[in-house]
C-alpha cells in the first residue's frame, strides 16, 4: 500500500524574541508535543509517543508558511533553523530571512492573528508498530498512537488548519484497523462454531 505524507496542526503560542547581541528577531516554539491528545477529528484522535522521534531523520527540515514551499522562512541545512527534541516535543528556533512575507507574518503573529504550528512527516512503515489503533469505549472514539516517525520534512506556521490531507490518510488507516477488528471477530466466531 502506498503511504502519503501526513500533516498535523498544533495550537501553540509563538515566542518572538530579539537577540540582544545582534538585534535580530527569532521565532521559537514547538512543532509537535508528546503525549498530548489531538483534538477530536470526528470519530478518532491521536497522540504522539514520547519515543516517536528517537530515530527520526531531521536532516533537511524547512520552515514554511501555510505548507507552501514558495514561502520558506528557514531551513536547518542553511543554519537558520535549529531543532531540538526534548521531553516536551520537537522545539524549533529560527532566524527567518528578512523577506516581505516574513515581515507580514511577523506582524500577524504579534497581532495574535496567527498562532498555529504544523509539521509534515512520514511514518516508518517498515516498523509494524509505527502506529497503534484502539477503540475507546468510554469516549466512543478510535485512538491512534504514533510510535515511530521516520522523517520530518517541514514545520509550518499557519493561519488556518490543514486537515484535508490528514483526514484522507487517517481515514485509510482507520479503515484498515476496522477491517482488522472485523477479521478478528470473524475468526473468533468461526472458532466457536468449529468447537460446537
Amino acid at each position: 500500500m502506498t503511504r502519503e505524507k501526513e500533516i498535523r496542526q498544533l495550537f501553540s503560542s509563538f515566542e518572538v524574541r530579539t537577540n540582544e547581541e545582534t538585534n535580530e528577531e527569532l521565532l521559537e516554539g514547538y512543532a509537535l508535543k508528546f503525549e498530548s491528545w489531538s483534538e477530536n477529528f470526528g470519530d478518532w484522535r491521536e497522540i504522539i509517543s514520547s519515543t516517536a522521534l528517537e530515530k527520526t531523520n531531521l536532516s533537511d527540515v524547512r520552515a514554511l508558511i501555510n505548507h507552501d514551499s514558495n514561502y520558506i522562512l528557514a531551513r536547518n541545512t542553511a543554519g537558520n533553523l535549529s531543532l531540538e527534541v526534548d521531553s516536551i516535543g520537537l522545539r524549533f528556533k529560527m532566524k527567518p530571512a528578512k523577506t516581505t512575507y516574513y515581515r507580514d507574518l511577523l506582524e500577524n503573529i504579534k497581532a495574535g492573528n496567527i498562532n498555529q504550528c504544523s509539521f509534515g512527516f512520514w511514518l516508518r512503515w517498515d516498523n509494524s508498530n509505527c502506529e497503534e489503533w484502539s477503540y475507546n469505549e468510554d469516549l466512543k472514539l478510535y485512538e491512534r498512537r504514533i510510535n515511530d516517525i521516520e522523517t520530518i520534512t517541514e514545520i509550518s506556521i499557519l493561519s488556518t488548519p490543514a486537515y484535508k490531507s490528514t483526514e484522507v490518510v487517517m481515514a485509510r488507516g482507520l479503515n484498515e484497523y476496522k477491517s482488522e477488528l472485523q477479521r478478528q471477530l470473524n475468526k473468533r466466531k468461526l472458532a466457536i462454531e468449529l468447537e460446537l
